[in-house]
């Protein structure tokens, strides 16, 4: 009698957050990656951030998956936008999915999956835009989302607003803050870049002193 392994269904990777069917799935062979066990999961969401969460499985603990799905919330399981608690001991690495960033982690993103690993994809959260556009107010990060775009989703700008220096105002995990000055002008020309928003992004669009006499 032969026998041989068709599928290893003990060989688990947790898939959690902004993804479309969040859950356990089985590592069916060595050539399964990051991005494959996403595939499986549905693939990320459109409203998704633009980063994954990847959190190394930890060799001891053979039964790390299982036990980190079935402790987990449901909201948390389906809309994942941190590191719940049970990961404070563990580094995850971050994998940015936007198009300044992506290449450099894509060798990431194709690692061999392992059992126990788990995926998180956090929820998209929102950016501020405050200021002289039409409909001020917290908007909510999709996929893609770039300065133009949100200003253009707050209703666009307002007469006395001065086009040539909106403030994107950015604040990092160390609560440092960061401004950066984009033309609308000239990123609508294609001379400047349109920056994509991260969560808790701040877009100030100010006005143009001569346009308010």
């Amino acid at each position: 009698v032969s026998l041989f392994v068709k599928e290893f269904r003990s060989r688990q990777v947790a898939v959690i957050g902004a993804v479309h069917k969040p859950g356990l799935y089985n590592l069916a062979s060595s050539a399964d990656t990051v991005m494959s066990m996403i595939s499986q999961a549905g693939g990320i969401k459109a409203d998704a951030a633009e980063h994954i969460l990847f959190i190394p499985a930890e060799p001891a603990e053979a039964e790390k998956a299982k036990q980190i799905i079935d402790s987990l919330p449901v909201e948390l399981v389906r809309q994942s936008s941190a590191p719940p608690q049970i990961f404070k001991n563990v580094d995850p690495i971050v994998i940015s999915l936007d198009s300044v960033n992506r290449s450099a982690n894509e060798m990431y993103l194709n690692m061999p999956a392992l059992p126990g690993d788990v995926v998180m994809v956090p929820g998209g959260g929102e950016v501020l835009i405050q200021g002289w556009v039409g409909k001020p107010g917290a908007y909510k990060i999709s996929s893609g989302l770039t300065i133009l775009g949100a200003v253009a989703a707050a209703g666009g700008v307002s007469f006395p607003a001065d086009t040539t220096s909106v403030e994107l105002i950015r604040t990092n995990k160390q609560g440092q803050k960061s401004t950066f000055v984009a033309n609308l002008d000239t990123i609508k020309s294609g001379a400047q870049p349109d920056l994509p928003l991260r969560e808790g992004d701040v877009i100030d669009v100010v006005s143009s002193s001569p346009r308010l006499l």
